[in-house]
Parts: C-alpha cells; sequence; structure tokens
C-alpha cells in the first residue's frame, strides 16, 4: 500500500512538470509508445524525459540487460507498481547494466526484477561500474542468480547505487547473495534483504562504503561463516571497508550476523542485533541484543527463500517504547499482535516526536 501510494504521487507529480516544461522533456510509454523498455530508453534525450511502463510481465532481449550511453541518464517508472509490473528475465541475463558515467542518476522506480542470470561478471539483476549510478524505489529484486559475486547486486569500480523501499529476497550468488560491493558504494534506507544464499556475506558482501537505514537483514545464509553482513578489504590493497548502519535489525543470519576483516569498520547505532553473533572492528552505539519478534519467521527456513513476514509483534524491542533509542528499527514497523500499552513519562512521550 505505502509503495502504491508514493509511486501515485510520484507519478502526479512528473505529469505535472511535464506539462508545464513540454518543449524540453517527452513521456515514452510502454507499451503504448514503444514497445520495449530499451526502446524508449534509446529514445529518452534529455534527462527530463520520463518513461512510464504500463502493468504486465516484461520479457526478451530488449527488456533485459537494459543499459545506455546517453549522458542524461534515464528515468524509468512504472504506473501501478512493483505487483503490477515484472521485468522477467527468464533466466537469460540481468535486468540493469550500468556501466555509463551519466551527469544525472538514473531513477528506476516501481518494478518486480525477477529471473536474471549473469554467468561471469556477478550481479544476476543489476551490474553497476566505471561510474555507473542510479537510485531504486519501491522494487521487488528477488529470485536472481550469479556464478559470479553479487546474486542479485553487483556494484564495482566507481559504481553508486541507492535502493529505497526496496525487497531484496530469495538471490543466489558467490560473495554476497543479495549485495556485493568492491571499490564503489552502496546505500540502502528502507529495505529488506531476507533469504538471500552466498558462499560468504549471504546478505552483503561489502568492499567499498555503505550507508544503511531502517533496513532488516534476516533469514541470509552462507556456506562460509558469515550469513549476513561482512565487511572486507579491497583485493588490490589494504583498504577497508566502512559501513554507518543505524536503526537496522540484523537477526536470524547464519553463522555470524556482522564481520569485518582487520582492515574495516562497522558503525552500528540504535540497531537490534545477536549479541554473540558479531566479530571484527565493531562500533555499537545503543544496540539491542534481543530477538525483534518477527511476525513470522522461521531460521529453518533453507535459502534462497522468500518466506517471512518481517513486520514486527506488538512487544517488540525494535518498537519505540521498547528501545533505549526510542526509535523504530528496522525495515517495518508493527504488524501483528495486540496493541501495547506501556507507563510512560511526559519527558520520554515527547522525545518520540523530537
Amino acid at each position: 500500500m505505502r509503495d502504491s501510494i508514493r509511486l501515485a504521487t510520484a507519478l502526479t507529480s512528473l505529469l505535472l512538470v511535464a506539462a508545464s516544461s513540454t518543449a524540453t522533456a517527452t513521456i515514452l510509454q510502454v507499451p503504448d509508445d514503444f514497445a520495449t523498455i530499451q526502446e524508449a530508453i534509446d529514445a529518452s534525450v534529455l534527462w527530463r524525459d520520463t518513461i512510464i511502463v504500463a502493468p504486465g510481465t516484461y520479457t526478451g532481449p530488449l527488456n533485459r540487460h537494459l543499459s545506455t550511453s546517453n549522458p542524461s541518464g534515464f528515468r524509468i517508472f512504472s504506473s501501478n507498481g512493483p505487483d503490477a509490473t515484472i521485468i522477467d528475465c527468464e533466466g537469460l541475463d540481468n535486468a540493469f547494466w550500468l556501466t555509463t558515467d551519466t551527469n544525472y542518476r538514473n531513477h528506476i522506480e516501481g518494478f518486480t526484477i525477477k529471473n536474471g542470470y549473469r554467468s561471469n561478471t556477478g550481479g544476476g539483476a543489476i551490474y553497476a561500474r566505471l561510474g555507473g549510478h542510479a537510485d531504486f524505489y519501491s522494487c521487488y529484486i528477488i529470485s536472481n542468480s550469479a556464478s559470479g559475486n553479487g546474486g542479485a547486486i553487483y556494484c564495482g569500480e566507481d559504481g553508486n547505487l541507492y535502493f529505497d523501499h526496496c525487497t531484496i529476497a530469495g538471490n543466489q550468488g558467490g560473495l554476497g547473495g543479495g549485495i556485493y560491493c568492491e571499490e564503489g558504494g552502496v546505500n540502502l534506507s528502507f529495505c529488506s534483504v531476507t533469504g538471500n544464499l552466498s558462499t560468504e556475506g549471504g546478505g552483503l558482501f561489502l568492499r567499498g562504503g555503505a550507508d544503511i537505514q531502517r533496513c532488516t537483514f534476516a533469514g541470509n545464509q552462507a556456506q562460509g561463516t558469515v550469513g549476513g553482513i561482512y565487511l572486507g578489504h579491497r583485493p588490490s590493497g589494504s583498504d577497508g571497508a566502512i559501513a554507518h548502519i543505524d536503526n537496522t535489525i540484523v537477526f536470524g543470519n547464519s553463522g555470524l550476523e556482522v564481520c569485518t576483516d582487520q582492515f574495516s569498520q562497522a558503525i552500528m547505532e540504535c540497531c537490534c542485533i545477536s549479541n554473540t553473533e558479531t566479530e571484527g572492528y565493531i562500533v555499537d552505539d545503543d544496540c539491542v541484543h534481543a530477538d525483534p519478534l518477527f511476525c513470522d519467521f522461521d531460521e529453518g527456513w533453507p535459502a534462497p527463500h522468500l518466506e517471512g513476514d518481517y513486520t514486527l509483534h506488538a512487544d517488540s524491542p525494535c518498537l519505540p517504547l521498547y528501545n533505549p533509542c526510542w526509535a523504530y528499527i528496522g525495515a517495518y514497523g508493527q504488524g501483528c499482535g495486540a496493541v501495547a500499552i506501556k507507563d510512560i513519562s511526559w519527558t520520554a512521550l515527547k522525545a518520540l516526536y523530537e
């Protein structure tokens, strides 16, 4: 629901902007104006040009491995959200190939991206390198795989990716079943990274920089020792990875939840994480060490999987009344259980809204 409301608001704003600047912007509709998404990208000239994709399942060679050489980049929106608009790569390639250093960030919003596969480069769904950068909003990135690193997402040299209100689940790869980042940057807000499988770093394998806020990492598995988040130095030297992780749940992953090598550091503030399943250079500031009480979760589910309800029970320590931060922790709020009532001081109540 929240994705649909956000998408409708964004599309309304875009149409108003386009209507007021018809001399400099074009709305390109798929499939009404162009049969495929790649054809619409190729016809997009200015950054203000907007591609709107109607509901449907998009397959075939011109609806996968989507890319541009235009320095203005591209902006793609679904008209009815990720449940209704699907890019199905059919196990033949990935969905987005981002290797052009565009003047503006590419924008992708409101899609399910599934069944992508890469046999050598990694990034079963999304590959970004050599200045490729993009923002993904309200997307489901599910059931993708790679024989290399990054079952779903690969962010390499000078690549930069941002994900907002996205689900990254049920993917499988070498290092980083959900996300692999090497000498690039990845930022996530209000995202769930769940049920992914890898050789190491089931949810995220980081060799660059990351800023993670209000996310949930759960149910990820690795054949090695770190099912959750692994931070390691770059292969080309001793430059370590650094991640700022705020108000995020890392729980119920196989082996270690968070681990760094001797060159890397994870700075975690107001997170929910198991007390005994971390290792390395980790700064812990007001973190909660308890079960987050998901509404439906079983650590025994074998990855890759799409199972689970990662909203929170009314008694969860990740709700504002039950943690020292007086803040929400994780990608989702309360989803089950009775309405919680707790005595609270006026000072503490005011602090919730400051």
